[in-house]
């Protein structure tokens, strides 16, 4: 078996000690970490031992990656993407688990909420109220870009959230929708990553 210090003969078994942790046999001591870790888990494919923290209940963990894009304006853009998120949790074929909704970028935020005017006109109140478009910003002064309130904004929504999977259900409440919310103060076309844990 070849590692960063070379080939290491007769690693042929791992064996249990105390609090549950294993010791490497025929190891050498200078051997780098990671290369100890990846003896625990060959060894643990070639011999049916489980590496720390392993459990059966852990077989047929995957992991199914999207990305989903939508175009946004410029005016705190409220858009609800529950039934694509459902649509790739399908195509993951993954039926328990979690699943993780995530857009990448400083302006922008991930949330729930119950998708209908009223609430969603709440919300964009409630956000101007906390972090005004018009009030003075370090940012906007250091940049001279004026979306200042959109990382304030983004920062204090957060840009990800995560949902249990269960029966190949994302477990939403009857009136609660996944929303991506948009910040920032030009259209943009948002990517957003649905990553689909769980088997």
């Amino acid at each position: 078996m070849a590692t960063s210090q070379g080939r290491v003969p007769g690693v042929s078994s791992v064996r249990k000690v105390m609090s549950g942790d294993f010791e490497l046999k025929g190891v050498a001591p200078g051997l780098a970490l990671q290369d100890r870790r990846f003896l625990l888990h060959w060894c643990d494919r070639r011999q049916g031992e489980r590496p720390l923290g392993a459990s059966p209940d852990n077989a047929g963990w995957r992991c199914k990656t999207f990305t989903l894009e939508r175009a946004t304006s410029a005016d705190t853009d409220i858009l609800d993407l529950t039934a694509d998120v459902a649509a790739r949790v399908a195509e993951s074929e993954i039926r328990e688990g979690n699943v993780v909704v995530f857009t990448p970028g400083s302006t922008a935020a991930v949330s729930t909420i119950e998708f209908e005017s009223g609430a969603v006109a709440d919300l964009a109140a409630a956000i101007e109220r906390i972090a005004p478009r018009d009030m003075r910003y370090a940012h906007n002064e250091r940049w001279g870009d004026g979306n200042g309130y959109s990382h304030v904004r983004s920062a204090l929504l957060g840009p990800s959230i995560t949902v249990p999977l269960a029966a190949g259900e994302l477990m939403l409440g009857t009136w609660q929708q996944i929303v991506l919310i948009d910040f920032d103060n030009r259209p943009r076309r948002r990517k957003v990553v649905v990553q689909v844990n769980g088997r």
